[in-house]
């Protein structure tokens, strides 16, 4: 009910085997995939459309990570490609760290050897040689990359969309997941802005006899304007907010676009601009789909445009 609230069209969830030891189901039931759902391919309907990335776990072994690529494309050969659209590299950012080489870019070459669509979570704290391995990989989609360095985000993103360059539509570059509330708990000085190494950034900000003081409102989200996205967003680079995991960080997706808004200071236009720049990144073969999920979008906007006098 809160997804269809918040007008979410299409959503891609991952999904993380559970312990094979405690259940006694078939594969598909380890992965509860039910291919006669009917939230998916929900053509011409408000519906939420909801799609699959089976997860491979940093904590878990190089054998385990295999298994998993190995299901994911036994699914889709047996008919559960609307379903189970690609694979999926996460879980503790601190576990692995440094093994993305030998351990797990195995697994994510052998999904791609599939014909598997790959993404993988990264630089959600600092570690600058697995993104270096990461970004030479190149997947086809990255999460987070909050911890980057100012070179990197300029070398491997921003000179993609430089000199007034279109991107978002092309199939050659990662798009960005963000996720705001997450990465503000792996990188701490973006959770407000008392700990800006440059002041002149928060307008409101000041310095006392005592301490570091920030006069802006209550909910001051200045402290995200040092987050990459600050810098992506004057570009046309594919990124999607995302929530991350709602369960632990108790957020909705209105949250990222509310926080980002404030942040960045957006206005409706941005925010729009913004949602449209997640549709490169999707996975999944479905013919249309893309081109379905900005009809579905251009419907809704349309509709939040009258209700709330934004014409």
């Amino acid at each position: 009910d809160e997804w269809g609230y918040v007008q979410i069209v299409l959503d891609e969830i991952e999904a993380w085997q559970r312990n094979s030891h405690s259940c006694n189901g078939t594969k598909e039931q380890v992965f509860n995939v039910d291919n006669d759902n009917d939230i998916v391919n929900a053509e011409n309907s408000n519906v939420m459309d909801v799609r699959l990335l089976l997860s491979i776990d940093r904590s878990g072994t190089m054998d385990e990570g295999m298994r998993t690529v190995e299901m994911a494309h036994e699914l889709i050969k047996n008919g559960n490609n609307d379903i189970v659209v690609g694979i999926d590299l996460g879980g503790n950012p601190t576990v692995g760290t440094g093994e993305f080489a030998s351990r797990f870019q195995p697994c994510l070459q052998r999904a791609r050897d599939l014909d598997m669509p790959v993404s993988v979570h990264t630089a959600e704290v600092w570690h600058e040689q697995e993104l270096c391995d990461i970004l030479k990989f190149r997947p086809d989609r990255i999460g987070h990359l909050v911890c980057i360095s100012n070179d990197l985000l300029q070398e491997h993103f921003l000179n993609k969309c430089a000199n007034g360059t279109t991107c978002a539509s092309s199939s050659s570059i990662p798009a960005i997941e963000i996720c705001l509330t997450s990465n503000s708990k792996t990188r701490p000085e973006l959770f407000d802005c008392h700990t800006l190494e440059k002041a002149d950034i928060c307008p409101d900000y000041a310095l006392s006899k005592s301490e570091w003081q920030c006069s802006c409102p209550p909910m001051c989200f200045c402290g995200f304007r040092q987050h990459p996205l600050a810098e992506l967003i004057r570009t046309s680079y594919p990124v999607c907010l995302c929530t991350d995991d709602r369960g632990v960080f108790q957020n909705t997706l209105s949250d990222e676009y509310f926080k980002a808004a404030l942040a960045f200071q957006l206005n409706f236009d941005d925010l729009r601009d913004l949602a449209f720049r997640a549709i490169p990144g999707i996975f999944g073969r479905t013919p249309g789909l893309r081109k379905r999920v900005k009809n579905r979008m251009d419907r809704q906007m349309a509709k939040l445009q009258e209700e709330h006098g934004l014409l």
